[in-house]
């Protein structure tokens, strides 16, 4: 009597698999019933091994996470353009995919709009990650479409050219128009001065959103004040961070007075701002005064701070 192997977790990433290697775990895939997480990250795939494979994934009723970009390095799988376009009629078919994950995949703008088109109506999905994928500015309206028509829940659109004008289609767009994203990463994605400001207008209609990454943008001293009211205006936000922004000690000193008792704030990422021991004292003078702080994670690492005595206060028992 032949055994039955029910596999739930099946990672095949960095093989060479190719079309042919694709091909023949698609017909593997159809028949599944237990199959729930899938890595085929450099796999070598193109088109035609995507066809199989999607074509595939319409039939599968258990995947609930999925892997198609690259690792770092190797990037085999190709996604570009026509390549992608089985994962619209995939993600209207799927009812319990939660996970999507299609980073440094090169699908540009045009395989960005067949996922949001594929998004609408899907109630399923609620974590995609895009990122290091060529999307620029042009790509806006997919974006936008992603933020406030879908159910995604996590975006992930880093490493991506998006520049300022990503931000100010959004603005244009969403200025008013509130969405319910909790986590939000657009590090490194080219914004530059007073398109900070306009970004902070947008990002704090997000009525659930905890985690925000703008790593890597390009503050201009006349645009750092935005900070505050964005950090007082979005009352659920726990985790920011605002790495490599160029936000020196003026920056710090906003964000010290952004800080109240009534702050989510848990975790705040200030490192790789030139900040010196002026802008650490303005910090810790804040949080010194606050009856409550939620704080329990504050990275100054490689910043411009010397040794420091740093006084406390002991706040007096009622």
């Amino acid at each position: 009597m032949s055994r039955v192997y029910y596999i739930s977790v099946l990672d095949l990433k960095q093989n060479p698999l190719g079309s042919q290697g694709i091909k023949i775990l698609s017909k593997g895939i159809a028949r599944s019933n237990s199959l729930v997480h899938l890595d085929l990250r450099s796999t070598a795939m193109r088109k035609e091994a995507a066809d199989s494979l999607f074509k595939a994934l319409c039939l599968n009723k258990t995947l609930v996470c999925l892997h198609l970009g690259n690792v770092r390095g190797l990037y085999r799988n190709l996604l570009s353009g026509k390549a992608i376009i089985g994962i619209k009629k995939y993600l209207k078919t799927t009812m319990v995919l939660t996970f999507l994950e299609l980073k440094g995949a090169g699908i540009g703008n045009e395989g960005l709009q067949y996922v949001y088109s594929g998004l609408i109506g899907n109630k399923s999905v609620k974590v995609l990650d895009v990122s290091s994928n060529n999307i620029t500015g042009a790509g806006s309206p997919s974006i936008i479409g992603i933020m406030v028509k879908s159910l995604i829940k996590r975006l992930d659109m880093s490493h991506n050219p998006l520049g300022n004008e990503f931000v100010t289609e959004i603005y244009n767009n969403m200025k008013n128009m509130q969405f319910m994203l909790t986590h939000l990463s657009l590090s490194s994605c080219g914004f530059i001065g007073d398109s900070l400001e306009h970004l902070f207008h947008v990002l704090k209609n997000g009525m659930l959103l905890e985690k925000v990454d703008i790593s890597n943008a390009n503050f201009e001293e006349s645009d750092l004040s935005s900070i505050i009211w964005f950090l007082t205006d979005c009352t659920s936000l726990k985790f920011f961070n605002l790495a490599d922004c160029h936000l020196g000690d003026k920056g710090a000193r906003y964000i010290a007075t952004a800080l109240t008792d009534n702050s989510p704030i848990e975790k705040l990422n200030l490192s790789r701002n030139r900040i010196t021991n002026t802008g650490v004292m303005a910090l810790t003078d804040r949080l010194a005064t606050l009856q409550k702080i939620n704080i329990t994670s504050l990275d100054l690492s490689y910043n411009w701070i010397e040794v420091l005595l740093i006084k406390y206060t002991r706040m007096k028992e009622e």
